[in-house]
């Protein structure tokens, strides 16, 4: 059941916050992303469901079919360099407040890419972002990132969120 604040509109569900929770992309492809929703600074701002939409429409101009592995290597490649060009005092805010919510492993997001692969295959791709502490005094923070995946034959998946 759908919780009270959210409606559908269209395409899209929408939330009291404002903030899609599952973003489409496509007809077959959904995206999901916990922790950082979005970096805000002076001269940029990322959120990463749009990342999401910008790889995606990249990964279609360039390949027509979409291999979902394929979209969360471009996703976490593109979100992690963007997030690696924040200044050293963006990524300590960062850092800060990754620390102040207990966040495991400095990690600061999670991205999951669900449906149905180029193969015709059900796939699921987890791409999680890192904040890595520098090494040395002359080293800034970076940020890094690995990703999983999960194929199987349950048509059945859930997306969700604690909020």
């Amino acid at each position: 059941m759908r919780d009270k604040f959210d409606a559908m509109v269209g395409s899209r569900i929408t939330t009291a916050d404002g903030i899609e929770k599952v973003v489409p992309l496509g007809s077959r492809i959904a995206f999901m992303s916990a922790g950082l929703s979005e970096i805000s600074t002076n001269s940029t701002t990322i959120m990463p469901d749009r990342v999401a939409k910008e790889c995606y429409l990249s990964v279609t101009k360039n390949r027509g079919r979409v291999s979902i592995g394929h979209l969360s290597d471009a996703f976490g490649q593109t979100i992690t360099e963007r997030m690696n060009r924040l200044s050293a005092s963006g990524k300590s805010q960062i850092d800060t407040m990754l620390q102040q919510f207990g966040s495991q492993g400095n990690q600061a997001m999670e991205s999951i890419f669900v449906g149905v692969d180029d193969d015709g295959q059900l796939r699921i791709e987890t791409v999680n972002v890192y904040l890595h502490p520098p090494s040395s005094a002359t080293e800034s923070a970076g940020f890094e990132w690995t990703r999983h995946e999960t194929s199987g034959n349950d048509p059945n998946i859930i997306l969700s969120s604690p909020w």
